[in-house]
């Protein structure tokens, strides 16, 4: 009850306030959702359609963990074809494929897309919303909550005023972190524009992300926009093998935003680096075995190890491993980890492994050892 208090207190502050601030928050951090630097980071805000990127992010789970298809057609209900905001205009029971949909939803912004999918996936909204809310928790997203698919105000769902989709700029590179993970995510928040047959009729929907065409290397994420929130972003870019995730809330414009965004990018890319230390399967570190026919083994690194720094850093690798190793042991199994120590801070790590079995030494060749001061 007291989080819904505060919720309206902020929103019914924000619709004076925000309109003359020249935002409310911004960050720019690495592709792990790290972040490199911020202002007003952990301030709660309203995420107008930011909210969509939990949104695609729930519906991808699914297709990835076989549950729904790609190409499973979706049939747009009632309700769906009737929310408004930025909508694609749907007839009522047409059937588009899921992946169109999920395309309409992250270039276009389409609410009646996103609710069509909501349904699709979880049967009514509300019960969508409550696996946004639950994937929100699992990333550790500790300040967002989801009321909503597509991140509209009370005004336009009929829900009470309090219920906002709020979060902070460090959650949401939490999530825009996560949504890169997923091949898929970055192919449809690229595309420049999406064709879909509606009615009969042959459209064609522009990605309203302008940074993809005003800077070199965005290939992402989501726009956002309403009264309550002003205008946000999230925004991933490529370039020279260094990933950055940018986030911008309540900014009074679209063009300050996309001003401010591709200053910050101008910088983060004048001013960061992207050093790899290893990649996965590649060699780490060599440790002694006991009681196995080699005396030592080679560990690898189980993920890629890269880290984003300042261009003059300095960084301390650290390698955790056991003295040695005791046969039998199995391919694959972790026995230590590769860590990362930037400015007396572990900024990235993964596990190393081993990358063959280790059988245990016969009681003959323990002998011959032990005969020959282990020769053999």
């Amino acid at each position: 009850m007291k989080k819904r208090l505060f919720i309206f207190l902020f929103i019914l502050i924000a619709s004076f306030s925000f309109a003359n601030d020249f935002y409310v928050s911004k960050l720019i951090a690495d592709k792990n959702g790290r972040i490199l630097e911020g202002e007003n980071v952990d301030t709660v805000h309203p995420l107008a359609s930011v909210t969509k990127l939990m949104s695609v992010l729930v519906a991808v789970d699914k297709v990835e963990k076989g549950i729904v298809n790609y190409d499973d057609m979706v049939t747009i209900s009632r309700t769906a074809a009737y929310v408004r905001g930025s909508f694609v205009d749907f007839p009522i029971g047409e059937k588009h494929s899921l992946s169109d949909l999920l395309k309409l939803i992250i270039v276009y912004s389409g609410n009646d897309a996103t609710y069509a999918v909501a349904e699709f996936i979880s049967g009514t909204e509300e019960k969508f919303v409550e696996e946004m809310n639950k994937k929100a928790q699992e990333l550790g997203m500790t300040n967002t909550t989801f009321y909503t698919s597509t991140g509209l105000p009370p005004s336009m769902t009929k829900k009470p005023e309090s219920h906002v989709d709020v979060s902070t700029t460090r959650d949401i590179a939490l999530l825009a972190a996560e949504a890169l993970r997923h091949e898929k995510y970055i192919e449809y928040a690229s595309l420049p524009s999406v064709n879909v047959t509606i009615n009969g009729k042959d459209r064609k929907f522009l990605n309203r992300n302008n940074l993809l065409k005003d800077f070199k290397g965005v290939d992402g994420l989501k726009t956002g926009h309403h009264s309550l929130a002003n205008y946000n972003i999230a925004v991933s870019a490529l370039k020279d093998d260094l990933r950055l995730i940018l986030v911008l809330f309540g900014f009074p414009n679209e063009i300050t935003r996309d001003n401010e965004g591709k200053k910050m990018l101008n910088y983060g890319y004048s001013n960061y680096k992207n050093v790899k230390i290893g990649s996965k399967g590649e060699f780490a570190v060599r440790i002694p075995v006991k009681n196995a026919k080699e005396k030592y083994t080679d560990l690898v690194f189980n993920s890629d190890l890269d880290i984003t720094i300042y261009n003059d850093w300095e960084y301390e690798k650290i390698v955790t491993v056991p003295p040695f190793l005791e046969a039998p042991l199995t391919e694959g199994e972790v026995v230590g980890i590769y860590s990362i120590k930037c400015n007396n801070e572990i900024i990235a790590e993964t596990n190393i492994i081993l990358n063959k079995n280790l059988e245990k030494l016969s009681w003959f060749r323990k002998i011959l050892r032990f005969l020959t001061f282990g020769l053999f």
